[in-house]
């Protein structure tokens, strides 16, 4: 029910306000929840630009709302616009909790370290203020996001920056990164890294749990671009792995104006411009249901979607969905453009790059036939029916390995 909350309360207070005030009061009123909402942002945590956008958004959003014509057109605007501080409201939260890395100073020779959730989060800050260019980050360790709203590194769709430094995980892994919410804005950037423009490699992301839910909202709909690591890749993937649960919930109305676009990948939601993914695996599970709703295209990969080549990888993957012919629907067990790759989906048997699981469970298929390197991984104890997968060894000795010591 928690999924619901927004619409209903929303929809209670018109109901509310329609027994007792004119159509002018209501608008009066809904102005008012507005400003109360943007009363409990402060301009310290957001950068000069962004703080000057929300501004604009203020007054933008007054306007529709005293050019509504009927309660519904105000519920819908009201409703678009309180989503919309929620998640400013949300980042302001994330930013106050950031806490100053664990040492090094963002060079090759001594990255900036992150130890815990906190630290993490203080990248997400610097990614928000455009702050990564050509700096480096390691992780030091295992980090656990339970409990935790994450933020996205690099997720705000407005910006064409996106993260362009270089995050090591060292082998490491983050685990329980979760995404509950309903999607109310025009696009969503989510994973570990929202848009990633550098490079991200030798990390492992388990347990993650995606639950996303949207609805017709009259006037502009909402899209979506997931993977594990990051949503959008424009710069290179290595030596990575995802293990986690996708949940896309599409809730009501029939999309007549500006359609949803929903890229869901295991690695990335989309790989384009010079986005390289090399060397990764994903494991995921995915249930899509939009209750035979016609909504605009839905495309599902278990490694990425989009123009560019994914070399060397490893998708296993399960797909349960209600799409019927009203949508546009793509589904690849891998990518649109692969090289080496492969797959395993217990009801695509006959397809070539198909793997079984008794030759997932010999290491030899992926030093020989994937070309990776046991110093990067483990392949110890393998037992693809058991969820036991390659894992990266800790503290990997790699190029970037032998410059940080």
């Amino acid at each position: 029910m928690k999924r619901f909350a927004i619409f209903i309360i929303i929809t209670c207070f018109f109901i509310v306000q329609s027994c007792f005030y004119g159509f002018s009061e209501q608008k009066r009123l809904a102005i008012q929840e507005i400003d109360n909402y943007y009363n409990q942002l402060d301009e310290k945590f957001f950068p000069k630009s962004e703080w000057d956008l929300i501004l604009e958004k203020i007054e933008l959003e007054k306007d529709k709302i005293a050019n509504c014509k009927t309660s519904t057109d105000l519920k819908l605007c009201l409703s678009s616009t309180i989503n919309y501080f929620k998640k400013r409201i949300q980042e302001q939260l994330s930013f106050s909790r950031a806490e100053q890395y664990g040492g090094g100073s963002g060079t090759i020779e001594a990255p900036f370290k992150i130890c815990n959730p906190s630290q993490l989060l203080y990248l997400a800050k610097e990614a928000y203020y455009n702050e990564t260019n050509n700096k480096y980050y390691a992780l030091d360790c295992d980090i656990d996001l339970a409990g935790i709203n994450y933020s996205p590194i690099a997720s705000n769709s407005y910006s064409d920056d996106g993260f362009c430094g270089y995050f090591d995980g060292m082998g490491y892994v983050i685990k329980n990164m979760s995404f509950y919410r309903l999607l109310d804005y025009d696009v969503s950037y989510l994973g570990l890294f929202g848009h990633n423009k550098g490079c991200i490699k030798n990390v492992g992301i388990v347990d993650y749990n995606v639950d996303i839910i949207w609805y017709y909202r009259g006037y502009s709909n909402p899209s979506l671009v997931f993977g594990g690591i990051c949503g959008i890749n424009e710069g290179e993937v290595i030596n990575c792995y995802a293990i986690g649960k996708i949940k896309l919930d599409y809730i009501g109305g029939e999309i007549t104006g500006h359609p949803n676009h929903i890229y869901v990948g295991g690695i990335a939601g989309r790989n384009v411009m010079r986005g390289t993914i090399n060397g990764c695996y994903s494991k995921i599970d995915i249930d899509v249901k939009y209750h035979n709703e016609p909504l605009g295209d839905v495309i599902i990969a278990g490694i990425s979607s989009g123009n560019t080549i994914i070399k060397n990888c490893l998708s296993i993957i399960n797909i349960e969905t209600d799409i019927d012919d009203d949508v546009y629907y793509e589904e690849h067990f891998i990518g649109n453009r692969f090289e080496n790759c492969y797959f395993n989906c217990s009801d695509k048997q006959d397809i070539y790059i198909y793997r079984t699981d008794e030759q997932l469970n010999d290491e030899t298929f992926y030093i020989s036939t994937l070309g990776w390197s046991k110093e990067i991984w483990n392949f110890e104890n393998l037992s693809i029916q058991n969820g036991n997968y390659p894992i990266l060894r800790k503290g990997i000795n790699d190029d970037w390995r032998n410059v940080y010591d």
